[in-house]
């Protein structure tokens, strides 16, 4: 009998190291905060960097993304709305708009072109980030001058998305704080600055 038991775990113990392998999760390198930054850019704007897709094991992706602002003292408010979905071949899609006034713009690995964020939801295609399983948005967004002067806070809702029911949850990311400056805008337009200059008689 004790023999027969033994030959029982053996066996049991042989089916667990051939049914390990099988056991494939989606890719969960967008779960580290370290991938999701959050930079000073020039004098009033930030680089903001998004994973929305992971290739890693049965894959995984954002489904519903937000990135939020929380001026010192002030109310939260969306800043962007992502959210990608199952890719179909090497490329993944993304779609995106934003919820803010100034200058919002997209850009993406392997030369794609850059793309002006609006409040109308628009959509792109992605590909992998060399030697990595993710695939990234990077949004340069120009302040507006409510914000200027303040200390922010940047926090973000995200859901994932995968090929199992397991992979779906939340994720939990550091925020990030950038204090801007209270300089104004810079002035793009040659009008405007004809008319701040002054006259000459």
């Amino acid at each position: 009998m004790r023999r027969t038991g033994i030959w029982q775990k053996v066996t049991w113990l042989l089916l667990l190291i051939l049914w390990l392998p099988t056991m494939v999760y989606a890719g969960n390198d967008m779960e580290n905060s370290s991938y999701w930054m959050i930079t000073p850019s020039g004098v009033n704007g930030v680089d903001i960097q998004i994973p929305v897709y992971d290739s890693g094991g049965l894959d995984g992706f954002v489904d519903k993304g937000y990135l939020y602002i929380t001026p010192e003292g002030g109310a939260k408010e969306t800043v962007l709305y992502f959210y990608s979905k199952q890719k179909d071949g090497s490329n993944c899609s993304v779609w995106f708009k934003k919820s803010v006034d100034g200058e919002m713009v997209l850009s993406r690995d392997n030369g794609y072109s850059s793309i002006s964020i609006s409040s109308s939801e628009k959509n792109c295609e992605l590909s992998q980030k060399s030697g990595t399983n993710l695939y990234y948005i990077y949004v340069n967004w120009i302040v507006p001058d409510k914000y200027r002067g303040k200390r922010c806070q940047f926090s973000w809702y995200i859901h994932k998305h995968g090929n199992k029911s397991a992979d779906e949850k939340d994720i939990k990311l550091t925020p990030s704080y950038v204090t801007f400056t209270d300089t104004p805008a810079p002035i793009k337009d040659c009008m405007d600055c004809t008319r701040l200059m002054p006259l000459i008689t």
